[in-house]
């Protein structure tokens, strides 16, 4: 592909599904930043062109669905900055909007429902369901406006949520350095202890040592003890060489 011409090269890879693949393809030949991608649930073709146009100019990934299940099915897959679902013109029965008021509440997602001026009862009913309501007989511009107002309100739901990892992530450090910081002071007290022990030992041997009559056999066992506790008094110095940044 390269001696060919071609610039990008990308390895093949499996994706949940063709939807999520069309994504990723597209995603792969655009911006280093990808554009937000609005899912669309309608069997209106005239919905369809009208906001497909608009993600021509306003730089965002439009996916339109016809099926219902598919729909809910690659909605997780997708992981869509804003949903769009038409309970104007497309017939998907009353379940529909509490079902994916659900999903899209936990993934924190906007949902814009279009809905018949004519039912003004079932509008409001859906409008306690979904962040925003468009009524069918909107104009381009409006439509503009909530589509950006729904795509501002994900741009800053995600930053919350990553600001908010940021943040747990912090005090998990601040945790563990605290924790490492009590441990080296303990451990250094313990050290200071242990050192004290140590040097009584060695005085008293050494003492001893100095005693006259004593045999060529407790001399020497005076002596392995001696060795023993100058060792053990070099080890503890190397120890409080290590915590004293702990102190």
């Amino acid at each position: 592909a390269k001696e060919s011409g071609r610039n990008r090269v990308c390895a093949a890879q499996q994706h949940p599904s063709l939807a999520d693949f069309d994504l990723r393809r597209r995603q792969l030949v655009t911006a280093d930043e990808h554009a937000p991608v609005v899912l669309l649930l309608t069997r209106n073709q005239g919905l369809r062109t009208r906001i497909d146009d608009l993600s021509e100019t306003d730089g965002f990934q439009l996916i339109s669905f016809e099926s219902r299940g598919d729909f809910l099915q690659e909605f997780s897959a997708l992981r869509p900055n804003l949903v769009v679902v038409d309970v104007a013109y497309s017939d998907y029965g009353e379940g529909l909007v509490p079902e994916l008021a659900s999903r899209t509440s936990s993934a924190q997602v906007p949902v814009l429902a279009i809905v018949d001026r004519q039912r003004p009862g079932h509008a409001a009913d859906i409008g306690s369901l979904v962040d925003d309501v468009l009524m069918s007989d909107f104009e381009t511009t409006e439509l503009r406006k909530r589509l950006h107002n729904g795509l501002r309100i994900s741009a800053l739901q995600r930053e919350g949520v990553r600001l908010r990892e940021d943040l747990k992530a912090s005090q998990r450090q601040m945790i563990r350095n605290e924790r490492l910081r009590s441990v080296g002071s303990m451990a250094a007290g313990i050290t200071h202890d242990f050192n004290n022990v140590l040097s009584s030992i060695l005085g008293t041997t050494e003492d001893l040592m100095h005693l006259d009559g004593l045999g060529p056999d407790i001399g020497e066992k005076l002596e392995t003890v001696r060795a023993a506790a100058v060792d053990g008094a070099a080890t503890v110095r190397r120890l409080q060489s290590y915590l004293r940044p702990y102190e």
